[in-house]
């Protein structure tokens, strides 16, 4: 018997947004809207079906209980490296402060 690792919730999540994005075990709950207008990446992405709770092994679905049905898509990116990406996303300032190396502001 194989021993899945817990998914853990990351500090960003929407309880309002539609997809889950899966990094390493780690997931993002965000707007697809607002994925989609902001990356081509994952505007061809949206055009391509994706796995919904349901076709995800059942020891893991816990982990989703409250999103359903979101879509989860499972990426092969490290959760370090996005959630900077999707700080940028939903705070524009976030850059500002990155690229004149002070302190980004908390999220709102």
């Amino acid at each position: 018997m194989s021993t899945l690792r817990p998914i853990e919730r990351s500090s960003i999540w929407y309880d309002d947004g539609d997809i889950v994005l899966e990094c390493e075990h780690i997931a993002f709950k965000v707007h697809l809207h607002r994925m989609t207008t902001t990356s081509m990446v994952f505007r061809d992405m949206a055009s391509i079906p994706q796995p919904t709770v349901v076709d995800i092994e059942a020891t893991e679905a816990f982990a989703y209980a409250d999103t359903y049905p979101s879509s989860v898509i499972r990426m092969h990116d490290a959760a370090s490296d996005m959630k900077p990406f999707l700080e940028a996303i939903y705070n524009p300032s976030y850059v500002y402060y990155i690229a004149n190396s002070a302190s980004p502001p908390k999220r709102f």
